[in-house]
């Protein structure tokens, strides 16, 4: 018997030319033109003052909690019915998820049992806009109001989804988007955090750049790249010693297994392992390189 596919990512036949694109007209480290043009489509689609793709709407969730800097002893709430990464964007910064039931009719948090989870612990209300279906985001945005609370949202589900006429993702300080395979756009695996808060935009780029300020580097507003604070984790710039495999597109695996026939000559870091980025600077035989921006 044939199986029912879960779903159709739905394709329009031009991503193997836009690839193709991609990779003569680079950059290939990411926010080039395709990601540009994202953003700009995710701004004037949901109204967000910025829209940033990740690699996932897991890695957006957890941008929140960072930018929110959630410690140890503050509260979260959450609906009980969500995939995990909702719930673990709170636990992994050490706070509380509060668990608030959800409505039997459209499978949200349930808006009338919100006000009794509330304690002066209580941070932020992330709630989950289910199938695309809206929560009742008056009444979500008034209790936050009255209690000084931030309002997530994970719009997983939701791209295209309105609330009295206007978008979903456009309530919250945040948004969250996935465009996993089982999503209304898809692109694989992929994300996007919207910010319609503007206090947060810039912590979030840095967040976004592991702790750097590379995103105003390129915009030409610094001329280097410091590692900066980011919450209470700060980026280190520690080259660490994977196997980078060089000009990848231009050689094939060897037929033993080992290091690919044509590739760059490894090197050998300190321990014993090989690697080849010429751009490491704790190497001494890496090839010189001028500095301009992170490499990571």
């Amino acid at each position: 018997m044939k199986p029912i596919p879960f779903n159709r990512a739905a394709v329009t036949g031009h991503e193997l030319d836009y690839v193709a694109r991609a990779i003569s007209d680079g950059p290939l480290h990411g926010d080039g033109p395709f990601t540009r043009a994202c953003h700009e489509w995710l701004e004037r689609l949901t109204g967000a003052r910025k829209a940033l793709l990740t690699t996932s709407c897991t890695h957006a969730l957890e941008m929140s909690a960072l930018l929110l800097d959630l410690q140890p002893g503050d509260e979260v709430i959450v609906p009980p019915f969500t995939f995990v990464s909702t719930v673990n964007a709170v636990v992994l910064r050490g706070a509380t998820p509060v668990f608030v039931d959800i409505r039997p009719d459209t499978l949200n948090l349930d808006e009338t049992r919100l006000e009794a989870a509330i304690t002066p612990r209580t941070r932020a209300i992330l709630l989950v806009h289910y199938a695309g279906v809206a929560c009742e985001m008056d009444a979500v945005m008034a209790i936050a109001a009255r209690h000084g609370l931030v309002v997530i949202e994970d719009n997983a589900h939701g791209l295209f989804g309105s609330y009295k006429g206007r978008p979903l993702g456009s309530f919250g300080a945040f948004a969250t988007l996935s465009f996993h395979e089982t999503k209304n756009l898809s692109c694989g695996e992929g994300g996007a955090l919207l910010i319609n808060d503007p206090r947060f935009i810039e912590r979030a780029e840095i967040i976004r750049e592991k702790g750097t300020n590379r995103t105003r580097f390129h915009r030409g507003q610094v001329d280097s790249t410091p590692g900066a604070t980011s919450g209470r984790a700060t980026c280190r710039r520690t080259c660490w010693p994977p196997i980078c495999w060089r000009s990848w597109s231009r050689t094939s695996a060897s037929s033993s297994g080992g290091w690919p026939s044509g590739s760059a000559t490894p090197r050998r870091w300190p321990t014993g392992r090989p690697h080849t980025a010429s751009s490491c600077r704790r190497c001494p035989t890496a090839a010189p390189t001028r500095r301009t921006s992170s490499t990571y």
